[in-house]
């Protein structure tokens, strides 16, 4: 399982309309955060497991 490096991320204190954000292909998944914060993840491949760790609050994230 690999942990997604915070660069790879982008965290959003609410839930943005994913048209609306204008970030291109290079951010295709998104999880929520028990925080309130959703977290757009880049640089993961179809079916891979990970592990996000929420900049915010510290929790671990498995997803996949």
């Amino acid at each position: 399982m690999r942990i997604i490096p915070k660069e790879d991320m982008m965290i959003f204190h609410s839930i943005p309309s994913f048209s609306s954000l204008k970030i291109g292909d290079s951010y295709k998944d998104g999880v929520h955060c028990n925080c309130g914060n959703t977290i757009y993840l880049k640089n993961r491949e179809p079916y891979e497991t990970i592990k996000i760790v929420c900049p915010d609050c510290n929790s671990e994230i498995i997803y996949g």
